[in-house]
């Protein structure tokens, strides 16, 4: 079976425009490697993956992904190859392969990043939005990830990963164009589309640099026999390419479920720590923060201003580290509210405008005093003020720093005796604001610039004051921020 598909694919691949993966059954190593050629696979501490000659779909061999009981938590291990593949105008495809499972506990799932001409990732899809997750115990089954690709089409980066315990075997890779006559979308779909265009054309900072015209054409391709909101995410990924070519690479939609969540509780599960380090050096980790809710936000901000009370109070603070590495975003409000009392009071930065005739400065401000107030939407039921005002505060920041984590980065630039250590940001420092659509999801557009104390705007990566690379084993980031703080 395996050697009449091969004489298929030699025909097929000797057609103009059609493309197929490379490898795609796994028959052939990488040298003398374990790797298969032409995929990208480099192993991840806890995982092993290789070339398995006893179990196939097909032909001799698959290729074997396994997670041990080493792996470390969120890590997972890749295999993925890049694929030439230029559109003919906007096209729907789908990336098949078969997937066997041997007791997977997290998951097994196919992505595919979309390319342009210049390797800029213009739209990204992952199987999980499109079934359920692939978990457990299964024989030998083929799924598909759908893509919707824009004009601009020139590269596909395509990969598989597992995550988690145990053994999953894949082979049998094919690229399927698929056949999409068009038919007029539902009204349902129209409105929700006029909607999303009305947002967009009103409030995007890059709404000058759009082409409604090539977006229009693709939003109708996509848009063909859809019948209700819930199957519009091809249709969002598109508008989001489209926000992405122009230069946004921070709007997203939120699902209604998603938003739900986002509306009563905190989605991410990390909290603030808080500990003392040598030389009397109080030191406080933030992440993010995914909430909306009164109660849960008010919560947060309180822990953090009593962690570093308890630190100021209970000892004589030289100086101070905020570790922003693992702060990927969310609600920045709390972030700031918390952090507070290391930061100082008045405007710490400001939501900045476009205007054809004169930009227009929001500021963010936080506010203290010796009863409970309220900060930026967040109650502090006892606002703390540190002993020493002029203490010296090391921001440590790098690129998972993201976002609301960056909001809260421009909150200490400007300030005195204060400087950022480490690597540059995430570059996710538009503002996005958040618009209820009639489905009950959410668009989170970027609808402004930032800038600090100083009206000095940020429109990418925030650089650190102290570039340190990290190398080894130990914390050099955290090690050059305690030694400047240790500075007289």
């Amino acid at each position: 079976m395996k050697k009449t598909l091969l004489v298929i694919l030699a025909t097929a691949l000797s057609l103009p425009g059609f493309t197929q993966f490379k490898n795609e059954s796994f028959e052939t190593k990488k040298d003398q490697s374990p790797a298969p050629s032409d995929w990208n696979f480099t192993a991840v501490a806890g995982y092993t993956g290789q070339i398995d000659d006893s179990i196939s779909h097909s032909g001799k061999s698959s290729f074997k992904l396994t997670g041990s009981d080493q792996i470390k938590a969120n890590t997972f291990q890749n295999v993925s190859q890049l694929i030439a593949y230029e559109t003919k105008g906007f096209e729907q495809i789908q990336l098949s392969g078969y997937v066997k499972l041997k007791e997977v506990e997290q998951s097994l799932a196919f992505w595919c990043q979309i390319w342009d001409k210049d390797n800029k990732m213009i739209g990204f899809e992952n199987i999980q939005s499109q079934q359920p997750i692939l978990k457990g115990n299964s024989d030998w089954k083929q799924y598909s990830l759908k893509l919707s690709l824009p004009k601009e089409t020139k590269k596909l980066y395509f990969g598989i990963y597992l995550m988690g315990k145990g053994t999953a075997w894949i082979d049998d890779f094919t690229i399927e164009k698929l056949d999409t006559p068009y038919s007029p979308p539902s009204e349902e779909i129209t409105r929700y589309i006029n909607e999303v265009r009305k947002i967009i054309k009103e409030n995007s900072i890059y709404r000058d640099s759009l082409n409604w015209a090539d977006i229009d054409e693709g939003i109708k391709f996509f848009s063909s026999g859809l019948k209700t909101v819930t199957d519009a995410a091809k249709i969002n990924s598109y508008i989001l390419s489209a926000l992405k070519k122009a230069g946004d690479n921070h709007s997203f939609f939120q699902s209604r479920v998603n938003a739900r969540k986002y509306a009563s509780e905190n989605t991410n599960p990390e909290k603030t720590t808080a500990a003392l380090l040598e030389e009397n050096i109080g030191y406080i980790q933030v992440p993010g923060f995914g909430s909306l809710d009164k109660k849960t936000m008010d919560e947060f901000a309180n822990d953090i201003q009593q962690q570093i009370c308890r630190l100021d109070t209970a000892n004589q603070i030289k100086g101070w580290v905020v570790d922003l590495r693992k702060n990927t975003g969310g609600n920045m409000y709390p972030m700031i509210a918390g952090l507070g009392p290391l930061i100082s009071t008045g405007e710490l930065g400001y939501f900045v405008y476009p205007d054809a005739k004169k930009t227009k400065y929001y500021p963010w401000t936080y506010t203290s005093s010796a009863k409970p107030t309220s900060t930026m939407g967040i109650s502090i039921s006892k606002p703390y003020q540190i002993k020493n005002k002029d203490s010296k505060v090391a921001v440590l920041i790098g690129p998972r720093t993201s976002s609301s984590g960056e909001m809260t980065t421009i909150s200490f630039i400007g300030k005195a005796h204060t400087k950022l250590f480490g690597e540059p940001t995430g570059g996710y420092t538009t503002a996005n604001k958040g618009f209820k659509l009639a489905d009950g999801s959410y668009l989170y557009l970027a609808s402004s610039y930032t800038a600090d104390r100083n009206k000095k705007e940020y429109r990418g990566k925030i650089q650190p004051d102290i570039l340190i690379k990290p190398s080894g084993d130990g914390d050099e980031v955290l090690k050059a921020a305690v030694k400047w703080l240790n500075e007289k």
